[in-house]
């Protein structure tokens, strides 16, 4: 993944109105993930290797201190949601197409995706 400055001026337009909204948002003259003003799910940039403008998740998940006694509400043996293939694959994050339907698994399925993303 290759990554555009933040002061790259396609992006200044999209991200800022002016250089002090930049500031505050720790954005500036490097390509660094970033999260500003908690706008997605986990920090992010913005690439040029696939276009320019697209958003590229740097993490998969949001953390491991958000793991401490997580829980599925869908666990075994009275189902297997969370552990069905087609659930599982949305455990972490990829792309902002998928952020929708990764947040809804996560929250349903806290414990197994920890484990998918190392946090266990």
């Amino acid at each position: 993944m290759e990554c555009d400055s933040w002061n790259a001026d396609i992006l200044r337009g999209i991200m800022a109105a002016s250089d002090k909204d930049l500031n505050e948002l720790l954005l500036g003259n490097h390509n660094y993930c970033r999260n500003p003003g908690g706008m997605e799910p986990v920090p992010f940039c913005i690439g040029n290797a696939d276009g320019i403008g697209k958003l590229h998740y740097c993490f998969g998940h949001a953390g491991c201190d958000t793991c401490a006694g997580a829980v599925d509400k869908y666990a075994l043996p009275k189902s297997d949601y969370c552990t069905k293939e087609s659930n599982t694959k949305f455990c972490l994050y990829t792309d902002k197409n998928s952020a929708a339907r990764v947040s809804a698994i996560q929250g349903n399925c806290a414990a197994t995706c920890c484990r998918i993303a190392g946090c266990t």
